[in-house]
């Protein structure tokens, strides 16, 4: 049975300039796996925030607590 007699949209397809179609695989419908995609999209967002965080903090913490010219090598990009 056709999805489109079944009441379901087609999903997009793009074209290319080649003679090759690629279906979109995000127009699947499938809900569960949109959102594992888009739960593992927010976790691994709020990772690499993280992430960013704890560089800055740990580039501070050379140049004001440990006193070395870590973050004047870094912030004027100046060799070791």
């Amino acid at each position: 049975m056709l999805r489109e007699s079944a009441g379901m949209p087609l999903p997009p397809v793009y074209h290319s300039t080649y003679a090759h179609t690629i279906a979109a695989i995000h127009a699947q419908l499938d809900r569960t796996v949109f959102k594992f995609w888009e739960n593992l999209h927010m976790v691994l967002s709020w990772v690499l925030a993280g992430l960013v965080v704890i560089h800055v903090l740990a580039a501070l913490r050379h140049h004001f607590v440990k006193g070395n010219d870590v973050m004047r090598r870094m912030w004027r990009g100046i060799p070791g």
